[in-house]
């Protein structure tokens, strides 16, 4: 086996791994996200979209936690049924300003949360 043979077997094992790995964390999110709504109601879910600037969350990263991080943000940003989150934001390190990254997290139920990764 040459050089660029090895190469391209172990890359498309890679891709192969992170393909099963992005599948799996989709329905965990997706699975969350079902259980929310019918807990918290399409509006809500709708409220999730505001905060998180319209992407789609369903390629996010959501977890449930017990324990938000960061600053509390008391303002709806439109929101019918948010009415604060935490927001734990890191900048990239880039030279533009205007690169960050972090968690955001909303309150579904008394001390518990989801955890959402966002960029910008």
């Amino acid at each position: 086996m040459t050089d660029d043979e090895f190469y391209t077997e172990i890359m498309a094992e890679e891709m192969e791994i992170s393909l099963k790995i992005y599948l799996k964390e989709k329905q965990k999110t997706e699975n969350i996200l079902k259980v929310v709504k019918k807990i918290k109601g399409k509006i809500f879910i709708n409220d999730l979209k505001l905060i998180c600037d319209g992407e789609n969350l369903f390629s996010k990263r959501i977890e449930i936690t017990k324990k938000p991080y960061g600053n509390l943000v008391n303002e709806s940003y439109g929101c019918k049924s948010i009415k604060s989150f935490f927001v734990d934001q890191h900048h990239t390190g880039s030279d533009s300003y205007d690169d960050f990254y972090g968690k955001i997290y909303v309150e579904i139920k008394p001390n518990i949360f989801l955890s959402m990764d966002y960029y910008s």
